[in-house]
């Protein structure tokens, strides 16, 4: 017979599992790599800079990991908006190149209707309608920001100014 101890450590192991699980899937920001910028979109192609751990138990990625969990790269995210200054009608333009540093920040919520349309009802609110989430998904590959300017220790600015 499980005693009552014994089911209450069961039932919390379940849910430390589950946050487990939770945090596993839930994306912030990463360190990335431009591959190529599209000028006309200022948007970039980037290659996430760390291998993600992935956790997996189906029989094909135990065969060719041996383990449940693997370091993988991650897949190219592409059409990524970029972010400079920019503000009253000014902005910094940057030359921005393949193999730049840049990092990846990910939005909360689906950010499509945003991007395509902005705000488009100023009318109705001071500063725009806010756009509505066009999917439920939440901290997705496909909502991410590339921040130009960091830079990882081999990278750091020579000769950086500081006056």
């Amino acid at each position: 017979m499980i005693s009552i101890a014994e089911r209450l450590a069961l039932k919390e192991e379940a849910l430390e599992r589950k946050f487990d699980n939770f945090a596993f899937e839930l994306r912030c920001c990463s360190p990335g790599i431009i591959d190529s910028f599209d000028e006309e979109k200022q948007t970039v192609r980037v290659q996430l800079a760390i291998k993600e751990y992935i956790r997996c138990g189906a029989k094909e990625f135990l065969d060719e990991h041996g383990d449940n969990v693997a370091a993988i790269p991650v897949p190219i995210l592409v059409d990524v908006p970029i972010c400079i200054p920019s503000a009253g009608g000014f902005s910094l333009t940057l030359p921005i190149k393949a193999g730049d540093e840049c990092l990846v920040v990910f939005g909360d919520t689906c950010m499509d209707n945003w991007w395509e349309f902005g705000c488009p009802e100023a009318d109705l609110w001071p500063l725009g309608e806010p756009a509505t989430q066009k999917s439920l998904r939440r901290h997705n590959l496909s909502d991410g920001f590339a921040i130009l300017g960091v830079k990882s220790q081999p990278n750091v600015i020579e000769n950086y100014s500081t006056d």
